[in-house]
């Protein structure tokens, strides 16, 4: 009578089937995403740690060059903004009445800031005129911010323009200017780790 023999698997190849259920084979497409991810993030980091994010406040000039011989442009800030701002702060400005993306911007610096609210008597020696003395006076407390335009002996005007447009411009005398000033520039990963402001503010 024959016998009926069933032949066990061998310990080892059961082993092997069981590693093979339970390993996953990952597809192509799944690592793209994943390697993407991966370069995303490490962007993210290096420009946080390389870039910069600037805060500025922006104000209202007047062209007036025999004014002060701190500058050609003079603005009164808000008391609140007025406070912000320091001799040597970097300073962008637009001349009214020229189209920005046609004509570009000029370029001045800080070089003189009220040490608290500036008189009546000081913003009429400053801005010569008494319609914008009563405007200024009716909006509440202002700091007068004085700013130096860079110098371009290339141009119309003897100042920097951004635009080969904007140095055939001629600049007359109570021109108004729309201007930015910048308060601050931060490294994004300072926002998130505050103790690494110290380190990289000398960089």
């Amino acid at each position: 009578m024959n016998g009926i023999y069933r032949i066990e698997p061998k310990e080892e190849d059961s082993s092997m089937k069981r590693l093979d259920k339970m390993i996953t084979v990952t597809s192509p497409s799944l690592w793209l995403i994943l390697l993407g991810g991966v370069v995303i993030v490490a962007a993210v980091l290096v420009w946080s740690c390389t870039g910069r994010m600037t805060e500025t406040v922006d104000a209202t000039g007047l062209y007036h060059p025999s004014a002060s011989e701190y500058g050609e442009v003079i603005a009164m800030l808000p008391l609140g903004s007025g406070k912000r701002i320091s001799p040597g702060m970097e300073v962008t400005l637009y001349a009214a009445g020229y189209n920005q993306q046609e004509y570009g911007h000029m370029k001045a610096v800080v070089t003189y800031v009220d040490d608290y609210v500036t008189t009546v008597d000081e913003m009429q020696k400053l801005l010569q005129s008494d319609s914008l003395v009563s405007a200024y006076a009716q909006s509440g407390p202002v700091m007068a911010v004085i700013c130096r335009l860079q110098e371009d002996p290339k141009t119309k005007s003897g100042y920097y323009w951004s635009s080969s447009r904007g140095k055939k411009v001629a600049l007359y005398d109570g021109t108004f200017m729309s201007m930015s000033i910048t308060v601050s520039r931060i490294r994004p990963i300072t926002l998130g780790v505050p103790a690494l402001e110290e380190y990289f503010g000398d960089l």
